[in-house]
């Protein structure tokens, strides 16, 4: 068998799609809580990651593959560990109070100014932060690696795990989350179907509305009719959450799917765009007379002013402020924030998250974190701009509009949750980042003929 022959049987086995199958499908499935609460679940998610990073590199040994490995896919995720790695490196106890005068100088000097201690204020929660962060880089260098076949697989995946959650979340809500609650969490009455928290399983919908309108976009126009139903079925479930950061950006991840997607309504009149709005809105607003579950979620956009998180994000600027410019370390929210809890801020509501990721990481990571912050929002921008340059000249770029779509929609959650800190949307998030900075040589291979196995 010549070499040539041999490459094209190893792109062309089914089995290696059943293996990245499996393995995404128990990564949703099972990824549905956040990684710190996990107990048995983080060992198979670890090892799907590992099944995935090994098909990966059973394909760089191809020729076909070998080129995708660049150093420009490994330098950016690689620094990110490393910045994690850093909190975990003793230093002399001097240096550290150097930096944390006040605060970490009370927590780390043991009255022994010849000791070494990290920065990290718990170094067995760090190293725990780590080994998940492992996880999501090495899923988006998998997927970066072998970006065909991971988007064609993780549609059909996604599709399967979305509308299963619908079916569970529809159970939960009609018996009032006395079935199928399978992480003990107090949202399961609210629907969060695979999910411990609703506003993960909103998240988790809308990012597949998206995927299912690039879907329709790539195939024949009478997948159109099929878009817009399951588009209604799980704008349904995402209201039954009551998430109200979850409506909006599943609304935003609708209407972004359709207008960059859908061929028609791009090229169709204002009129006609407007129609669609104006129908969208009707219907919605009919829902919230004749359903009471709806009208209870549009009515939680009312006590905005109540919600916790104005509690949680005031006492975690406190404490970020106190552990600047090294950060309490990464994965000790809780002790850290504890610290900085006042007396008026107690509550019966246990502060697990700060619910804002921006915050929450400020806190544990200090000021190489703000740094890096700035830089990889720069790096979207720039990424942004080119994208927009080329999106007419070049069709393929669908694919990249959809994983700019879905990483967009991870980042504004960001604010005012904790969606990259659960196994499944990391999954997403991944893949969603792999395909806005995959190269436009890559996305071309994807043409109609892959498209249309979706």
């Amino acid at each position: 068998m010549s070499q040539a022959t041999s490459e094209l049987v190893a792109l062309k086995n089914p089995t290696s799609s059943l293996w990245v199958a499996a393995s995404l499908i128990l990564l949703l499935l099972f990824g549905g809580k956040d990684f710190q609460l996990q107990t048995w679940q983080l060992p198979i998610l670890q090892l799907c990651t590992v099944c995935l990073v090994y098909h990966a590199f059973a394909l760089c040994r191809t020729r076909a593959y070998r080129n995708r490995l660049e150093t420009k896919i490994l330098w950016g995720p690689c620094l990110f560990l490393l910045l994690i790695l850093f909190q975990l490196i003793p230093f002399p106890i001097s240096w550290v109070t150097a930096v944390q005068p006040r605060v970490l100088g009370e927590v780390r000097a043991y009255g022994d100014p010849s000791g070494w201690a990290p920065f990290s204020t718990d170094s067995l929660q760090t190293l725990h932060f780590l080994l998940y962060a492992v996880m999501g880089v090495a899923l988006y260098i998998v997927f970066r690696i072998d970006i065909r076949t991971a988007s064609i697989v993780a549609m059909k995946c996604l599709l399967c795990a979305a509308f299963l959650s619908l079916a569970i979340a529809a159970v939960q809500v009609s018996t009032g989350g006395r079935v199928f609650d399978f992480w003990n969490s107090p949202h399961v009455s609210y629907g969060p179907g695979i999910f411990a928290n609703r506003n993960h399983q909103a998240l988790f919908l809308g990012m597949t509305i998206a995927a299912i309108w690039w879907i329709a976009g790539r195939t024949s126009r009478s997948h159109r009719w099929p878009a817009i139903t399951s588009t209604l079925l799980l704008l349904i479930g995402v209201i039954s959450t009551g998430s109200r950061a979850g409506m909006i950006l599943s609304l935003l991840l609708t209407v972004g799917g359709i207008l960059l997607f859908d061929e028609k309504v791009r090229s169709s009149s204002l009129r006609f765009k407007a129609a669609w709005a104006i129908g969208a809105s009707t219907m919605l607003l009919f829902l919230a007379f004749v359903n009471l579950r709806v009208a209870e979620s549009l009515l939680r956009f009312n006590a905005v002013e109540d919600d916790l998180r104005w509690t949680f994000w005031r006492g975690t600027w406190k404490a970020a402020k106190a552990f600047f410019p090294s950060g309490s370390g990464y994965g000790t929210f809780v002790d850290a924030y504890g610290l900085y809890e006042t007396i008026d801020d107690l509550s019966l509501t246990y502060a697990n998250r700060a619910h804002s990721e921006y915050l929450e990481y400020l806190l544990e990571g200090g000021l190489p974190f703000a740094i890096a912050l700035a830089v990889a929002l720069t790096l979207l921008l720039l990424r942004f701009k080119r994208l927009l340059q080329k999106r007419d000249k070049l069709s393929s770029t669908n694919l990249q509009s959809l994983g700019g779509l879905w990483t967009v929609a991870v980042l504004l959650h960001s604010i005012v949750d904790y969606p990259a800190r659960t196994p499944a949307v990391l999954t997403l998030f991944a893949l969603g980042l792999a395909q806005f900075f995959t190269d436009d040589d890559a996305v071309a291979v994807m043409g109609k003929r892959h498209d249309q196995k979706i």
